[in-house]
């Protein structure tokens, strides 16, 4: 998984991702909407769909957010300080 799935899912933002990269289910579960590399029709359905539903696209969202909240730069800053003592 590369940074940006981390850092959108941070920064609360909603994502589809390819199948390609299984960590991302185990990290976000299915918060993050996965599709087929080999189906482009599916992301195209996928598109439509989340489109026409704000309000699903916030919920999986903040559903990615919270999966991702300990791992994020503000998180990581507070344990370090917290181990250094500080």
């Amino acid at each position: 998984m590369n940074n940006r799935a981390c850092e959108i899912a941070a920064a609360g933002g909603f994502q589809l991702v390819d199948d390609s990269r299984g960590e991302i289910k185990e990290v976000f579960g299915d918060s993050v909407p996965m599709f087929s590399m080999n189906d482009p029709a599916q992301l195209q359905d996928m598109i439509a769909f989340y489109t026409k539903r704000p309000e699903l696209r916030a919920k999986k969202a903040r559903e990615a957010h919270m999966r991702i909240e300990g791992r994020t730069y503000l998180a990581n800053t507070k344990r370090i300080l917290n181990l250094a003592g500080g």
